[in-house]
């Protein structure tokens, strides 16, 4: 393993939208920030990205790209891709004291940096149910805002899995008016890999009102349109029917894509409504329970691609901030 004789003074663990942000305003501010990037972003599967003022409708690897190229004109920004960090190490001496860390790479270096930020997101864990990876992020998809639009006035379902999709289903009215909700869960074969869920009389009676259906069959596939693969043809049932539907959310298990790191360095969390504990920030600066780390993007609030930019412009200026007051701490 070798030690890298360069010192940066930041390190940026994950080079999507949060992360490319973060460093951008580290850049322009002349300070020496290096991105390390698993090429793993969430929304590698989605064939446009929505909501983004300016870039609504491109492909977010065509954004990534350019974000990227843009990024490299800056002499003191380094992006390396197709890399992991295994592991971080607080070398920080005590309480109070100038934040420090080594950073250990998948390509056997270790990088030492002053600043740290999280920006590697969280992984939809899918199901093996058939038919859902081909579809995923384009007519199976978990957010109504970056891509419900499209799927106006067509036959939408949900698969009910988690209680934060009650909130979603509200949304979908505005939409369309073919709208199902799936609650009897969904198989691989016999196996579940959804369990059903038991709706209280309450909610039934709101979807009633709301002229949403209810389908407590499981769900077993998921076929696309041969004529639009952007679109599904019907959602296929464990009883063999056939429920025409050309778009259908479903918000999967989640998990944070670097539970280790967060681990490393013994950052808090908190739950949240999505089924997995996030990173705790304070948002005004996007800085975690540890000194000298932040963290900003779906890790710490999953919304869409605009919130990711808008977060990780706040941690990059925080971030910079903090490298100016620790400096003038150390000649006053």
């Amino acid at each position: 393993m070798s030690t890298s004789t360069t010192t940066y003074e930041t390190i940026v663990i994950g080079g999507s939208f949060a992360g490319l942000s973060a460093a951008l305003q580290i850049a322009r501010s002349c300070r020496k920030v290096l991105v390390i990037d698993s090429s793993e972003n969430r929304n590698r599967f989605a064939q446009h990205a929505h909501g983004f003022l300016g870039h609504d409708g491109k492909s977010p690897s065509d954004i990534l790209t350019e974000s990227k190229a843009q990024l490299r004109r800056y002499s003191d920004c380094t992006i390396v891709e197709n890399v992991r960090v295994v592991s971080i190490q607080n070398l920080t001496a005590e309480k109070g004291a100038s934040p420090s860390f080594n950073v250990v790479t998948s390509d056997e270096k270790t990088l030492h940096t002053r600043r740290i930020i999280l920006a590697t997101g969280l992984k939809d864990n899918l199901p093996p149910v058939e038919g859902l990876q081909e579809s995923w992020g384009k007519s199976v998809f978990h957010c109504p805002y970056c891509h419900g639009y499209e799927f106006r006035g067509k036959p939408l379902g949900l698969l009910y899995t988690t209680p934060i999709q009650s909130h979603q289903a509200r949304l979908l009215p505005d939409l369309t008016k073919d709208i199902i909700l799936f609650t009897g869960g969904a198989i691989n074969g016999t196996e579940s890999v959804f369990p059903a869920v038991q709706l209280s009389t309450e909610e039934t009676a709101l979807w009633e009102k709301l002229g949403i259906k209810l389908e407590h069959t499981p769900v077993s596939k998921f076929v696309r349109d041969s004529n639009a693969e952007s679109e599904l043809s019907y959602v296929e049932l464990s009883d063999g029917r056939k429920i025409e539907r050309r778009g259908v959310l479903l918000l999967p298990p989640l998990t944070l894509s670097t539970p280790n790191l967060v681990a490393d360095l013994g950052c808090d969390v908190t739950p949240s409504p999505f089924g997995v504990d996030l990173i705790k920030v304070d948002p005004a600066t996007q800085v975690t329970s540890i000194p000298g780390v932040y963290a900003a993007g779906d890790s710490v609030r999953p919304m869409n691609v605009a919130v990711a930019v808008a977060d990780g412009s706040i941690a990059g200026i925080m971030c910079h901030q903090s490298l100016v007051a620790e400096d003038i701490k150390k000649i006053q």
